[in-house]
Parts: C-alpha cells; structure tokens; sequence
C-alpha cells in the first residue's frame, strides 16, 4: 500500500505451543487510521533457526461487530496461492526455506494454515499477512487460535501495522 505506518502493536511467542491455544491482542486503533496490515510471521532469533506454526479461527474485530479478516477460519484454499488460505498472502525475506499449507485439522471446520520453515537466518522472516480497511480511534481484538509444535532459534510474531489514508505507517 501506498502511504505512511502509522504504528505497529505487536505480540511475540518464543515458546511452542502443543495444543491450540488462544492468542489475543487488544487496543485503539491509532487516530487517521485508514487500514491494518495484519502480519503473522515466524522470525530467526539466531543463526540456524527453524520452526512451525499452524493458526485457525484468526478474527479482527471492532468491539462486538463481524470479523473484518476475509477467510480467518482459513476454511477457503481453492486456487490458494502457494498453498495459502484464499484472501491471504505469503511473503519471505532472504534466506527462507519452507513451505505453507491448508492441511487437515483445525480448530473450526476443518481446516487451519501451516507455515513451516526449515531455514530461517538471524532477523529473517517468513510472513502471512493481510491486508484490511479499519477506522482511527476505535477499540480493536485481533484473536487466533495458535499452535506451535517446532522452534529453534525462532519465534511468532503477531504484528498490526496500522496506516493512514495514503498508505503512509502510523506511528
């Protein structure tokens, strides 16, 4: 998106998770607000890191109002890019090796999103994000369902970057 981040509110998990647990960060979305990058990701912590996360019933939501996230039950994988959930999006930094899939097993339906990265380098990051419009000013709960069976040297990531109307990342 074209413009400024305004501000990122993020959450960090350094430890796995066996079972599905739910995650959840709460806030106000920052005034001039015009949209949220929504970002799940697993980052490198050292050299040689490594990990997996699986994530289900993801919701971004205004105080009582519907899900804003198209696809968060990640039920929807027909024609899914690389083998992410139709209405989101993959991206890796340099140095990523892995793989993303829609597998079998969630949490609601039937089905949850796998990242899964075999080598990731000190800083590097391998993303699921997306996109959606949002107001300034009001009260907001990202919430999903997470489990993380795998991490070395690794941790993930909840990241909302929150931008004004040109784009530009509030802060």
């Amino acid at each position: 998106a074209s413009g400024t981040t305004m501000s990122t509110a993020t959450s960090e998990m350094g430890t796995t998770l066996p079972g599905y647990t739910s995650k959840t960060m709460s806030g106000v979305t920052p005034m001039n607000t015009a949209s949220v990058r929504v970002h799940i990701y697993l980052q490198g912590t050292a050299a040689g890191g490594s990990g997996t996360f699986y994530i289900d019933q993801a919701s971004l939501r205004y105080t009582n109002d519907d899900n804003l996230l198209t696809n968060g039950s990640f039920e929807t994988a027909i024609g899914g890019l690389n083998g992410i959930a139709n209405g989101w999006n993959k991206a890796d930094s340099a140095g990523i090796i892995g793989s993303s899939e829609v597998v079998d097993g969630g949490t609601s339906g039937s089905k949850a999103q796998k990242i899964s990265v075999v080598t990731i380098p000190e800083g590097g990051k391998s993303f699921l994000f997306q996109d959606v419009a949002m107001e300034g000013n009001k009260p907001y709960t990202f919430q999903a369902m997470m489990q993380i069976p795998q991490l070395i040297n690794s941790k993930v990531v909840f990241a909302l970057s929150f931008a004004d109307a040109g784009g530009v990342t509030l802060s």
